[in-house]
């Protein structure tokens, strides 16, 4: 969309891989996922495209997991997050409530996932 025009230092980096995802077909898979990837991670720094891609996401829950993401040794609170989402803090707790979750296990899960990947690439065992 025109709205997403953004500047970008790599530009002909990201027109050369945009390219590479436009060809005929020949791309395996694979390869044009990590070249998707590779794209995000260039324009990952334009605060429009956060806002876009944060816009994107459909539950409460993942909205929410992206936050704690941003941050995920921060002392995350019940207000911290509804005031990034505009949102009061007892809407926040009954839409994730209705979405099976609640606030704390959000914060929970996530640092789990960051812990189990640290651990993975071994980087603090």
């Amino acid at each position: 969309p025109a709205y997403l025009m953004v500047e970008c230092e790599d530009f002909s980096l990201l027109k050369n891989l945009i390219a590479c995802l436009n060809c005929d077909g020949r791309t395996v898979d694979f390869v044009r996922n990590q070249i998707s990837l590779a794209c995000l991670a260039i324009l990952s720094s334009e605060k429009i495209v956060q806002s876009f891609l944060f816009g994107c996401l459909n539950s409460l829950g993942s909205k929410v997991k992206a936050i704690i993401h941003t941050d995920i040794s921060a002392a995350w609170r019940l207000c911290d997050i509804s005031s990034r989402l505009y949102l009061s803090e007892s809407l926040l707790k009954r839409k994730l409530k209705h979405e099976g979750l609640s606030f704390s296990k959000l914060i929970l899960e996530e640092r789990m996932v960051m812990a189990e990947r640290l651990l993975s690439y071994n980087l603090y065992s």
